[in-house]
């Protein structure tokens, strides 16, 4: 599970800088008039309470700075069809921004969700939820997720009731209150189209949320953690059946991603880093155990699992401080059972033109002290577009740093 380099196709209009990227994306734009068609309306919530994705106007959308390099970004989502950005400030009374491109750099479609989308602004500390923000720091059960098949994508919206009042001084210009009083709503919406899927009200503190290919799983509790008095919960909810049901799941464990047709748990978050192996559960959408995987030491989009072979070595030391960290020797694709070698290799997330992926590069270091350099050589990408078999042909396309 990655969240905070992504790497991105050279040649293509989104591996500029984000300013200038996103200026030749709207140069190169041939229309907006699916943009213009409603009138934009000003995102505030409705009586019901329920949050608003609004259409944005053709001025709007050409204004958007994208900026995917913020600490804590997901962005962009990837998408069978191109990516889908998002633009977060970090004012909380003020709207995020969708924006959907196609493949060549036109933008598809724009909306503004009101709330704003949660889990970016580090110093709000005021609420529990955003107390638990680097929770969701990550590009597989985070603030912002999308399906296997990248037909869905999901939002946890900043708590309907932590509104500011510029009136009162800066640290109390969101309202307190407890877990226990804690509601957020989570929307899920079509990445082709930004039609909204359901939007769901959510009570207590919001650990984590994934997509399969068609359920949405989110997973609560009455503490910082799910087990013991944190009472976990997973709900999860259909998403070809919007007035289906929900079913729910008690569990003293994490959720940390998914695949097509199950999800995934861990007995520790894997937000902060991989320090250590662990192993996973399978469960159905039901609930159901289908099978378990050991030595894992992170989750990425798409499906794959990075393991340690050999879970009983124990992990290398090296010269950094801190915790020796395990270094995994294989991806696992969990839908398609396919394992890829990458001992000694560095793994990324990337967002391809029409999938999730994964490249693959070999690092080597010269030089010491202020002149040490790290170069990264691509080896081999993987897509979720397929069996994620090794593909060698078109390295050229990633960028290197």
């Amino acid at each position: 599970m990655r969240i905070t380099e992504h790497r991105h196709i050279r040649g293509s209009r989104y591996s500029q800088r984000p300013r200038c990227r996103f200026t030749a994306l709207v140069a190169l734009a041939l229309t907006l008039s699916s943009l213009t068609a409603c009138r934009p309306t000003d995102g505030t919530p409705d009586d019901s309470g329920k949050p608003v994705l609004s259409p944005m106007s053709a001025e709007e959308a050409r204004a958007i700075k994208i900026d995917d390099s913020r600490p804590g970004a997901v962005s962009p989502l990837p998408t069978r069809s191109g990516p889908l950005h998002l633009d977060i400030t970090c004012d909380i009374d003020a709207p995020s921004a969708l924006v959907k491109h196609d493949n060549q750099g036109d933008i598809v479609w724009a909306k503004k969700t009101t709330p704003r989308i949660s889990g970016v602004c580090t110093s709000e500390t005021m609420t529990p939820q955003s107390a638990a923000v680097r929770l969701l720091f990550t590009s597989t059960s985070g603030y912002a997720v999308v399906s296997p098949d990248t037909h869905y994508a999901s939002f946890i919206l900043l708590p309907s009731n932590a509104t500011s009042d510029n009136r009162l001084p800066g640290d109390k210009r969101t309202r307190d209150f407890t877990i226990a009083d804690q509601r957020a709503y989570v929307v899920v919406i079509e990445t082709e189209t930004g039609r909204t899927v359901r939007t769901d009200e959510v009570k207590g503190l919001i650990l984590g949320q994934v997509l399969t290919n068609d359920t949405l799983a989110v997973e609560t509790s009455q503490a910082y953690y799910p087990g013991g008095n944190g009472h976990g919960t997973i709900t999860t909810y259909s998403l070809a059946k919007p007035t289906a049901k929900a079913t729910t799941i008690p569990t003293d464990k994490w959720l940390v991603g998914a695949t097509q047709d199950s999800l995934l748990l861990a007995p520790s978050n894997m937000s902060q880093g991989r320090y250590g192996t662990q192993p996973l559960t399978r469960l159905s959408k039901g609930g159901d155990v289908v099978g378990t995987i050991a030595g894992v030491t992170g989750v990425y989009r798409g499906g794959w699992v990075e393991r340690v072979r050999d879970a009983g070595t124990p992990p290398p030391k090296d010269s950094a401080s801190g915790p020796p960290r395990a270094v995994p020797t294989e991806l696992v694709h969990l839908d398609s059972g396919v394992t890829t070698d990458v001992a000694g290799l560095k793994v990324e997330e990337v967002a391809l033109p029409t999938a999730a992926g994964l490249l693959v590069s070999r690092e080597t270091t010269t030089g010491e002290g202020q002149n040490r350099e790290t170069t990264s050589t691509p080896q081999f990408w993987l897509s979720a577009a397929d069996d994620g078999h090794r593909h060698t042909e078109n390295l050229e396309q990633f960028s290197t740093k």
